[in-house]
């Protein structure tokens, strides 16, 4: 059985992989250290995260950095994993999440999780449409009228399968 949260596991031989990743902002001059820090969620235990943890590791995220919460659905309130991806991040750090929907399933809970990654200095990047979102008001409209764009879907989605039955 899958944990609920935990940390992908290491592979490789012995040597950890670089921790760090350089980087210029575009307020700075000189270059700054940031660490990419990736989150895969599944909404049941029977979902693989395989693909998720391979775009994150193709993106750049070292398999230490990337927190895995398994069969959580994205409408809880109390997210462990989430929880432990906000420990490690400081300012100058990127979170990458494999598609935007892994964050949350309604609007708020997308934007509030957002917002506290950019208040505390660092941005979210999506890989599925490839976005950044640094706490700009262009990043939060355009991350607004996305998250608002899949809740629908899933709306849509779960009204459809209820219809059926």
């Amino acid at each position: 059985m899958i944990p609920r949260c935990r940390r992908a596991t290491k592979v490789g031989s012995g040597k950890p992989p670089s921790t760090t990743v350089s980087g210029t902002t575009a307020h700075d001059r000189h270059m700054t250290t940031f660490r990419a820090h990736g989150f895969v969620r599944t909404s049941t235990d029977r979902q693989a995260f395989d693909r998720q943890v391979d775009a994150l590791l193709a993106a750049g995220v070292d398999r230490e950095h990337i927190v895995i919460e398994a069969g959580v659905s994205g409408q809880a309130t109390k997210r462990q994993g989430l929880d432990e991806l906000m420990l490690p991040v400081r300012p100058g750090d990127a979170v990458l999440v494999a598609e935007l929907s892994r964050l949350g399933r309604s609007t708020r809970q997308v934007l509030e999780l957002v917002s506290r990654l950019t208040e505390a200095g660092c941005t979210v990047r999506s890989l599925q449409p490839s976005l950044v979102f640094d706490g700009s008001p262009v990043s939060t409209l355009l991350l607004t009228l996305l998250a608002a764009v899949a809740e629908l879907e899933v709306e849509t989605l779960r009204g459809s399968s209820h219809s059926r039955v």
